[in-house]
């Protein structure tokens, strides 16, 4: 006489720990989303007048007058020098010290001046703003995070609609490169996207 295993028996415990399996990773997402909702880790503290997303591993930022350059640890890489600073593409950033415009690379010496007005057309369409705002939530959506604004805060929920974290910002960028602009009070700094 051969053993026949119970297959009603077999398919329930499958199917048991496969919605065990899914019921802890909803348990988990929820706790991780509600910590982020009511705890905002700042990886780099918000001592910035203005700052821009992360672009190449680095980060445009303005300390008093003027703009420079940090890394994603919050180490001043080039020295705060410029009145107008682009963010990296190519390994090169248009910026503007006095009335002169350069294009520098990552270690802040200048490479080249800009070759025609296409480029100052584009800095133009492009000039930074005192404080991003983003009034759209469509546009805004980066790497799994919508910022949603009402007006006088605003905060970050995921795509479908969850809280990650609440209204609490007086002003929100993209997330970028895993991390995130925000200015909680007069100062900007960083806080790392939970969802990277």
């Amino acid at each position: 006489m051969s053993f026949k295993p119970n297959t009603s028996l077999s398919n329930a415990l499958i199917v048991g720990l496969g919605l065990g399996g899914g019921l802890i990773f909803a348990v988990f997402y929820t706790v991780i989303s509600v910590y982020f909702a009511f705890n905002a880790i700042f990886v780099i503290p918000p001592n910035f007048n203005a700052a821009l997303p992360f672009r190449e591993g680095l980060a445009s930022v303005k300390i008093n007058d003027y703009w420079g350059y940090i890394d994603k640890t919050g180490q001043t890489v080039i020295p705060p020098k410029f009145e107008k600073a682009n963010s990296f593409k190519e390994g090169v950033a248009l910026v503007k010290i006095g009335e002169e415009w350069s294009y520098i690379n990552k270690s802040g010496q200048k490479v080249f001046k800009p070759r025609t007005e296409i480029d100052f057309g584009i800095l133009q369409q492009n000039t930074y703003p005192s404080m991003w705002s983003i009034s759209h939530e469509s546009d805004s959506l980066k790497e799994g995070l919508v910022i949603r604004d009402n007006g006088k805060k605003c905060g970050y929920f995921n795509k479908n609609g969850s809280e990650i974290t609440k209204l609490q910002f007086y002003d929100c960028q993209p997330s970028s490169e895993g991390l995130i602009g925000v200015k909680p009070d007069s100062k900007w700094g960083y806080i790392r996207n939970p969802l990277r």
